[in-house]
C-alpha cells in the first residue's frame, strides 16, 4: 500500500461502551511510525492510525458521545484515503478529514480484526459483521 488509495468499510455495533481502554476494530501492519493501518476507539474518540499518525474524530467535535456510537444498533463506519487525503466516515457523514504526511502501511501482515495483532492488545468487546477492503480511495461510505 504505502501511498496508493484505499478504503476500508465496516460494520460494528458496541454495548455497553468502551470505558477507557483502548478498543481497535481493525488493524494490520507492524508497530513502528507509518506501519501501521487501524481503526481504534475509547471513550471519547475514534482514531484511523498510521502509528503515530492518525486521524481523530473525538466524539463531542460532532455533538455525540460514546453512548451514541455504542448504543447496541449497527453502525457502519469507513477509513478512505485517497492518494493525498484521508477522511474517516460514520453512518455515510465524513466526520474527520486530512492531509497526512508519510505513507501508511505498506506491510499487509498481522491482520486482525478486533484487536491488533502486531502487540496483541486491545480487544474489541462488540460485534463486526461486515469487512471490506477495496483499493480505491473513491468507494463511496
Amino acid at each position: 500500500m504505502g501511498t496508493t488509495p484505499y478504503t476500508v468499510l465496516l460494520e460494528f455495533k458496541c454495548s455497553p461502551p468502551p470505558a477507557t481502554n483502548l478498543e481497535t476494530l481493525y488493524a494490520w501492519g507492524t508497530s513502528s511510525t507509518n506501519s501501521m493501518n487501524g481503526l481504534i476507539m475509547d471513550s471519547t474518540f475514534l482514531n484511523h492510525y498510521w502509528y503515530g499518525n492518525g486521524l481523530k474524530w473525538t466524539f463531542a467535535d460532532s455533538g455525540k458521545s460514546i453512548s451514541d456510537v455504542c448504543d447496541g444498533a449497527w453502525h457502519t463506519m469507513g477509513t478512505q484515503f485517497d492518494g493525498t487525503t484521508r477522511r474517516l466516515f460514520f453512518d455515510g457523514a465524513t466526520v474527520a478529514s486530512d492531509t497526512p504526511s508519510g505513507r501508511h502501511a505498506s506491510i499487509n501482515t498481522n491482520f486482525c480484526l478486533g484487536a491488533e495483532a502486531a502487540r496483541n492488545d486491545y480487544a474489541f468487546t462488540g460485534s463486526i459483521r461486515s469487512f471490506e477492503v477495496f483499493d480505491s480511495g473513491s468507494v463511496a461510505a
